[in-house]
Parts: C-alpha cells; structure tokens; sequence
C-alpha cells in the first residue's frame, strides 16, 4: 500500500505494518521496483483483477439449521481445525500449510455464503473459534472483512473473547496497508520492536476496553518474535 508522498523515483511501500523505500523506473510501458537489493518488472493489466475486489463476501441469511446439519459442521471445522494446528507444527512444510490453508478457505467461505457466519449461538463456542482460526489464517481479505463485524457481535454478547477480535482486525489492518491497535500482530522488525501501532498511548486503553491485559504482559508470552501465538491464533 502507497502513503501519500512522493520523491523522485522513489515510492513509499508499507508490508506488515514497516515502512520500505523502494527505487522505480518507468520505462516502455513498463514499472521496475528494486527493493532490498531485489528488482521486479510489472506491466499494465488489461483489466482490474478480481484479487482487488475487497468487498466483504456476501454472507448468506443467519437462520435456524437442522440440528443434525449443525453437528455435521461441527465436526467437520473440528477436524480441519486439527489438521490447521497440525500443519503448522514446526512450519516444517510450508505447502503442506499453504495447500490446507487453502482448501479450509474454500470451504469456509462456501458454507458462510450459504449459511452466515458460523456464530456461537447457532454452533457453540468451539466450532466459532474454529471458524476464527481459520478465517485468519486464510489470508483473505473479503472473507475476513465479512467475518470481523461478525465476530465482533459474538464478543459484544461476551460469547467469544475480546480477544479474537482484536487478532483479526489487527491483522486486517496490517494486510491492508494500516497500522494495528490492538498490538496482537507480533512481527519481528529490524529495531526489535512489533509491527507499528496505531497509537502506542492508548493501545492499553483499547486493549482494557477488550478486556485484554496490557501489551508489555502480552509480550512476555513471545519469545524471538514470530506471528500471532505460535500460529495458533
């Protein structure tokens, strides 16, 4: 994502919540970027991809379901919440994680589509969680804007924890170019220190507001940095 400023062949990137400056050259037609001693050429589509399309996907009415469809659910997000954990065991095979990733989006986003979101008075706290597991792991934007008011609803009735949302919004906000608030998205930067907040004063407020403790005890939990909790939130 661009801020909005401009020096001479330079253009400002913000990835994860850092800042980087990368050097570009615009020549026949085509867009050069050199970052990190890295270089990338990028032509001019056609057409918009439909990746840039971050409307929240249309979630489907929320209605009573047949309670043996409930438990069908159930006990397929168990089950894929398994093997989510599993695959992240170690990080020993990144496309063993990235190809259920991937299948655990479809599915999800299939399923909401046609049913709402998996809330917790319609499936019980544990298939909700394991909704929000994998919806944050999915990586997609759409999806998880349509899950994050949703999830809100269920911390608001204090079915869920304050937690869960401040997970999935911080993460939203560093996907797309912002900064976090709540703190949760620990990533290493070359100062040491986590990706960038949105106001480093008042993150305790926020934080307390989601009845979370404060952001120095919840960085005691990290040990070297790394993502979100072992990947497990």
């Amino acid at each position: 994502m661009l801020r909005a400023a401009y020096v001479p062949g330079t253009v400002y990137l913000r990835m994860l919540g850092q800042e980087q400056a990368a050097e570009f050259v615009v020549k026949d037609g085509l867009l050069t970027l050199s970052l990190g001693g890295k270089s990338q050429t990028y032509r001019r589509l056609d057409a918009v991809p439909s990746e840039l399309n971050l409307e929240p996907v249309a979630l489907g009415e929320r209605k009573p379901i047949p309670a043996e469809r409930v438990k069908a659910i159930q006990t397929d997000l168990a089950q894929r919440l398994l093997k989510d954990q599993a695959v992240r065991m170690g990080r020993k095979d990144g496309e063993q994680m990235r190809a259920a990733d991937a299948d655990n989006t479809v599915y999800l986003k299939t399923l909401v589509t046609e049913l709402g979101w998996i809330d917790v008075e319609r499936f019980g706290q544990a298939t909700a969680l394991a909704a929000f597991l994998l919806v944050q792991h999915s990586g997609d934007l759409r999806l998880m804007k349509a899950a994050l008011p949703e999830i809100e609803k269920d911390v608001k009735a204090k079915h869920l924890d304050g937690e869960q949302y401040a997970l999935i919004y911080d993460r939203l906000q560093l996907m797309t170019g912002g900064k976090q608030r709540f703190g949760t998205q620990v990533i290493p930067t070359p100062t040491g220190d986590i990706a960038e907040l949105e106001d480093r004063e008042k993150v305790d407020e926020w934080r307390r507001e989601l009845g979370m403790g404060p952001l120095a005890e919840y960085l005691k939990s990290f040990s070297g940095g790394g993502n979100v909790k072992s990947e497990t939130k």
